[in-house]
């Protein structure tokens, strides 16, 4: 079953508002794990993520910058910080 689609705008034209989608393949495909400061994409939903799942772990994203809600096996806050270009707070209570 082939799930692409040529744009982001034409993957999430049928989520209803209010829905939560989940992307995958960050740092999976090719591409370097490192989570940006800004987009350097055509942006087609600013501000509507509020969660990122990557290869690094789960960050929320707040109006302070991410929030790591933990971090993927064998990977430290350290880690984390060193692989993200976009403002990174590190709570003390997160797991790794």
């Amino acid at each position: 079953m082939d799930k692409a689609v040529p744009t982001a705008a034409d993957a999430v034209a049928d989520v209803p508002d209010g829905a939560s989608p989940a992307v995958g393949g960050l740092g999976l495909s090719g591409v370097p794990p490192k989570i940006l400061r800004e987009c350097a994409l055509p942006l087609t939903g600013r501000g509507c993520a509020d969660r990122i799942i990557a290869g690094l772990g789960v960050l929320d994203v707040t109006g302070d910058g991410l929030v790591p809600v933990e971090c993927a096996p064998g990977v430290t806050p350290d880690e984390m910080l060193s692989r993200t270009a976009a403002e990174v707070r590190i709570p003390e209570e997160i797991t790794s």
